[in-house]
Parts: structure tokens; C-alpha cells; sequence
């Protein structure tokens, strides 16, 4: 019994692992996607401009 106690927990943080790296990846996607980003950086690069 000893012994399945590892695995379990591994399992366990792979998911968890995976999980909040799905979640970052979506995010980023989102407010890559999202019309504020792309405002922003057209505001980014019209200051570099200057």
C-alpha cells in the first residue's frame, strides 16, 4: 500500500501542473484576442514612434 502512494500524488500534480498550464495558455490567448490589447499596443508603439 506503501508503495501506490507516490503515484498517486505524482498523478495528482501532473494534473494540477497541467491544469494551470492550460489556464495560463488560455488567458494569454484571451487577452491576446481581446480589442483592448491590440488598442494598447497600437498606443505602445505610436508613443514609440514619437
Amino acid at each position: 500500500m506503501n508503495r501506490s502512494f507516490p503515484d498517486i500524488s505524482l498523478q495528482l500534480n501532473e494534473r494540477k501542473i497541467r491544469h494551470t498550464y492550460f489556464k495560463r495558455v488560455k488567458y494569454v490567448q484571451i487577452t491576446l484576442n481581446s480589442p483592448s490589447v491590440s488598442t494598447l499596443t497600437d498606443r505602445i508603439s505610436f508613443f514609440i514612434r514619437r
